[in-house]
């Protein structure tokens, strides 16, 4: 557990602030947002790695009986998220562009469709 720990709370941590920098694009200077965000998705990419270290962790840390369903569960809850986390955007779309304004620059509305990346860039 104590080799495990360090690494993931590393990656969950960096993968936090990446996505909320990611979210935010907005508040950044027009000039820099396409390096902010090709930065953000770099670190993004690289924090995923912590799936073959949890997988390994479900695999060590889980009883012998319930090894199998541990190691399913942790597998299975990668490619479920890669395939519900996308469909979240749907949720508002229908509050079109720009949407609400919210804390000055920053708009709530439909995630990053091709009307925001248009202005972003």
């Amino acid at each position: 557990m104590n080799l495990v720990k360090p690494p993931l709370t590393i990656s969950l941590i960096m993968m936090m602030i990446s996505n909320v920098t990611y979210a935010s694009i907005e508040l950044f200077a027009q000039q820099e947002r396409r390096y902010i965000m090709l930065a953000a998705r770099l670190l993004i990419g690289l924090a995923a790695g912590d799936v073959a270290v949890l997988r390994a962790y479900a695999a060590t840390a889980a009883l012998p009986k319930d090894r199998a369903k541990a190691v399913v569960l942790s597998s299975a809850s990668w490619p479920f998220g890669m395939t519900i986390g996308p469909a979240i955007p749907v949720i508002f779309a229908p509050l079109g562009y720009p949407g609400w304004k919210i804390f000055g620059k920053f708009n709530f509305d439909m995630v990053f469709t091709k009307l925001k990346y248009k202005k972003a860039f």
